[in-house]
């Protein structure tokens, strides 16, 4: 009887169907789960917000413009406000030009933080892709076993998020 139970083909079966289990674990119910423990730690949302904040950290400062009070002001104090007083139009031009250049820095750099930020959200997808294709079998023992195993990637999911998101691949999305 015990030797009818260990026969080639009640036994193919068994891996048949534990192979079959592991593709569907691997394929589906892995990834799906590992969207829905994503979503629900809420990490789309910290993930644009960091990356507003990193935009916005890489964004100058908007600086006051150049003219001649602004620069001989400062380089000569009183004396230089008085200079620019007495020959303020003869001194315009050069200054007012700078101002202009420096006015278009400004702008430049104002319009790729906004085409950055407008794209933030493709920097965050990428990076739960990358985590969900690279765990994939992580992500499918946790899933195939009910949630009951955690493998240590899954528990630092997190972590491997960010440092999904700070990745070459990711990181020039956004």
């Amino acid at each position: 009887m015990i030797q009818d139970m260990l026969s080639l083909p009640a036994m193919s079966g068994t891996l048949l169907a534990g192979a079959a289990y592991a593709a569907l674990s691997a394929f589906v119910t892995g990834p799906l789960v590992g969207e829905r423990t994503i979503d629900k730690s809420g990490w789309p949302a910290r993930c644009a917000r960091q990356v507003l904040a990193e935009i916005k950290a890489d964004t100058p400062p908007s600086t006051r413009n150049l003219d001649c009070g602004a620069v001989l002001g400062i380089l000569y104090g009183k004396e230089g406000n008085a200079f620019c007083e007495r020959h303020g139009a003869v001194l315009s031009l050069p200054f007012g030009v700078l101002g202009s250049v420096q006015e278009q820095q400004q702008n430049a750099a104002r319009a790729r933080a906004a085409e950055q930020a407008a794209v933030s959200g493709s920097r965050c997808d990428c990076a739960v892709a990358t985590v969900l294709e690279q765990r994939r079998i992580d992500l499918a023992v946790y899933a195939g076993t009910a949630r009951l195993v955690t493998p240590r990637s899954v528990r630092a999911l997190d972590a491997e998020l960010v440092r999904a998101a700070r990745a070459p691949i990711c990181a020039l999305r956004g």
